[in-house]
């Protein structure tokens, strides 16, 4: 049987619920229970660094994830039943708050053509 090796760990000290590296610039993006999300920077050999943190949620942020092209753009799923669209380069607010579900979203993706899709406890897939 093959093994994986752990190759860095961290403690953040807050509740995750959703994690991504980009496939850019491996910078980590995690959605907390406390409704913040948090970009750290992990290419230091001495550990993680806290780079921004990101509030406009009312509620958990359940799923959080990168552009599959782009090294500034994610995108977050809450509870709060909001998708929100995130450039990294922006820490006011974010770019697009998109509206339609009538519950918690759950998990969100982002296609390699820029298709963004969120599932939520409304049963409904946007």
């Amino acid at each position: 049987m093959d093994t994986i090796q752990t190759a860095q760990t961290f403690t953040c000290g807050k509740d995750v619920l959703s994690i991504d590296i980009s496939p850019v610039n491996s910078l980590l993006i995690c959605g907390f229970t406390d409704r913040f999300i948090r970009l750290y920077d992990t290419r230091l050999q001495e550990g993680y660094v806290l780079r921004s943190t990101y509030s406009s949620h009312s509620q958990w942020v359940s799923s959080v994830m990168w552009s599959r092209n782009s090294e500034y753009l994610f995108v977050s799923g809450s509870y709060d039943s909001l998708v929100k669209l995130w450039d990294t380069r922006s820490l006011k607010a974010p770019l697009y708050d998109i509206q339609g579900h009538e519950d918690r979203v759950l998990c969100v993706d982002w296609s390699i053509d820029q298709l963004i899709l969120s599932e939520g406890t409304d049963n409904s897939s946007k």
